[in-house]
């Protein structure tokens, strides 16, 4: 622990951070997924006594949920449309408040999950999921943590994107 502790000290004084990637299998249930502290109980603590917390400023450079290739397609043929609304989205969190009172914060992002299906032309068929989120970030005298709390719809949104003759569109006009 006490390693860790120093190590975790020279890692603060250079600024230096964590960048994450991976995947996870969602099942068809109500969840969630957090990146925390928790399993170094001893060594946060040990922080705190020392005066020094833990940094949980982030960046989400991007969270899909389905295959990423089917994603790719849907925004390039959609012309732009994000089905990841998190990309980018951050939280700048510094562990002391106006008051300059030293806490950790939890930052909790809300994500609703909707099934969608896009239909391209008459064979192309692409699947991935859609979300809306909200977010919320609050002291805490536990550990820093990062929660992404999900609900998935029962509806299924199908989106079917065709090209019709000029001539169609010219009768539908007048």
């Amino acid at each position: 622990t006490e390693t860790v502790v120093r190590k975790t000290i020279e890692d603060m004084d250079m600024n230096k951070g964590c960048n994450l990637k991976g995947t996870l299998i969602v099942n068809k249930i109500n969840g969630n997924f957090h990146i925390s502290s928790h399993a170094y109980g001893e060594a946060v603590r040990m922080l705190i006594a020392k005066k020094r917390l833990l940094d949980f400023e982030h960046q989400i450079n991007h969270l899909s949920f389905g295959a990423e290739d089917h994603i790719s397609k849907i925004t390039q043929l959609t012309g732009g449309y994000n089905l990841s609304p998190l990309d980018k989205v951050g939280e700048s969190i510094h562990p002391t408040n106006k008051a300059g009172h030293m806490h950790h914060t939890h930052t909790v992002y809300y994500l609703d999950i909707m099934a969608t299906k896009y239909y391209i032309g008459a064979e192309d068929e692409y699947s991935a999921h859609e979300y809306t989120f909200s977010m919320q970030t609050k002291n805490t005298h536990g550990f820093p943590a990062i929660f992404f709390k999900f609900e998935l719809s029962p509806l299924f949104i199908n989106y079917r994107v065709t090209e019709n003759a000029f001539i169609i569109f010219f009768i539908r006009c007048c």
